[in-house]
């Protein structure tokens, strides 16, 4: 019966040992995935970084080439370059918003492209939108003349 109770004894000191490396090999398996978790996503941000500062650049450097002529607090709109006249580029939501930017422009033109705000912490840059764009400039000399044709005609009576 003493050897029956020391096989017993020997078998369970077998398991407790399996027991211990098991649990041993599952933290030493776990701290292994946290580790590589944390590395791949420092790596992420890194890159996202990378990412939008390299849009941001772009966006900079598009946005830097059209005038914004918006109407100060006084009313008065920014001097637009030659041949460019201040314009409306606009974009409806689906809900009836609409969103405007005033840039200068030339009258030929029909579309800006509208670059939008990257987000830290994208992983990817947002795509550029066309917005239907106009010359607004024009709309007042166009009001003046039609007073003045208004005015000759009303003479002309």
């Amino acid at each position: 019966m003493e050897q029956q109770d020391n096989v017993i004894k020997k078998k369970e000191e077998d398991i407790q040992a399996a027991i211990t490396r098991c649990k041993r090999r599952q933290y030493s398996d776990a701290i292994a995935a946290l580790t590589k978790f944390n590395e791949d996503e420092a790596a992420a941000t890194k890159k996202n970084e990378e990412t939008k500062k390299a849009y941001d650049e772009k966006r900079k450097a598009a946005v830097a080439k059209k005038v914004d002529c918006r109407k100060n607090a006084d009313g008065v709109r920014a001097e637009c370059g030659e041949e460019e006249c201040c314009g409306q580029a606009n974009r409806y939501d689906r809900d009836g918003t609409r969103m405007t930017v005033e840039v200068c422009g030339t009258a030929d033109e029909s579309t800006y492209t509208y670059w939008p705000v990257m987000k830290a912490g994208m992983a990817k840059a947002p795509q550029t939108e066309q917005w239907r764009y106009y010359c607004i400039g024009g709309a007042q000399n166009l009001a003046a003349g039609a007073a003045a044709i208004a005015g000759a005609i009303y003479m002309s009576y």
